[in-house]
């Protein structure tokens, strides 16, 4: 295989694990002899898409996203199920906002922050955060329905 098209399935590979779609296999790297070969498997969600659309891409066809193959199952949980572990993690990214603003004032009084400019940067930046979650999660803590 020549240099440029190992790079080029290598950038392909990054580009299907950041779309989620290929990650590399549970157990590492194969010991034995020969050469180390780095490989990547398909995640449920690049099953899925091989399952639907793989029709036209092993033709080599534009993919209709508008038409999977028939049977084809969208794999994960319905958004319903999703609502309890949102909220979670929207409250813990709360908490860990307000915590982490709470150090940058304790740095700021401790005289460790000393930029008056940085500070109220990451000061505003931090309130905003803290008020947009606060703003998510008030409308489902006042409807507990």
């Amino acid at each position: 295989m020549s240099r440029s098209l190992s790079a080029a399935r290598r950038r392909a590979a990054l580009s299907l694990g950041k779309a989620g779609l290929v990650a590399p296999p549970g157990g590492g790297g194969a010991a034995g002899p020969g050469p180390r070969r780095a490989t990547v498997v398909l995640t449920e969600l690049g099953r899925y898409v091989m399952t639907a659309y793989g029709r036209y891409i092993v033709a080599g066809k534009p993919v209709r996203w508008t038409r999977p193959a028939r049977g084809a199952g969208l794999p994960g949980c319905a958004p319903s199920e999703l609502a309890g572990e949102a909220l979670q993690r929207t409250e813990a990214a709360l908490r860990d906002t307000l915590a982490e603003l709470k150090s940058v004032l304790v740095a700021a009084i401790g005289g460790r922050l000393k930029d008056p400019a940085r500070l109220d940067a990451v000061t505003l930046h931090l309130e905003r955060k803290a008020t947009l979650l606060k703003a998510v999660l008030q409308p489902v803590r006042g409807n507990p329905g």
